[in-house]
């Protein structure tokens, strides 16, 4: 099992945060790293519900939505022959306008040494750049500018 992660400050209070991160559906328009996000449910995030995800140099996946907490927290998984990939993001109030983003993704099953000798070094560097996507995302949308 490996997993791996990327934390920053927000600039903004947890329920603005978690407004535009919980938006998985729009994804695509401000985050580099995600091509397209198509429901396979509803556009709504809540367990159970699916989602095909489809990321530069990776394969179309399809997310499951694993738990919710709102303003807090959301993990999903994919699963393929020998393989679980575990995403969670969660966001913690660090004061009246900033939050704590922390992101992983975890590697599980048989498959996940090869899984991570592979992309192990692009989930890294897509947990980072989603980070500082959203952090940006939302310095944008403070600024008035929307």
């Amino acid at each position: 099992m490996r997993t791996y992660h990327a934390t920053t400050s927000l600039p903004a209070d947890v329920h603005r945060a978690w407004q535009v991160l919980s938006a998985v559906v729009d994804w695509p328009r401000w985050l580099p790293t995600v091509t397209s996000v198509e429901p396979l449910d509803s556009a709504e995030l809540r367990p159970g519900n699916r989602y095909r995800i489809v990321q530069p140099k990776l394969r179309p996946a399809v997310w499951v939505v694993d738990s919710l907490s709102p303003p807090h927290e959301f993990t999903w998984s994919t699963r393929s022959l020998g393989l679980q990939v575990t995403g969670s993001h969660a966001l913690s109030p660090t004061g009246p306008d900033s939050t704590s983003l922390v992101l992983s993704i975890q590697f599980k099953g048989p498959l996940s040494p090869l899984a991570v000798a592979i992309g192990g070094r692009l989930t890294q560097d897509y947990l980072h750049r989603e980070a500082n996507s959203l952090r940006q995302e939302l310095a944008y949308r403070a600024s008035g500018k929307v």
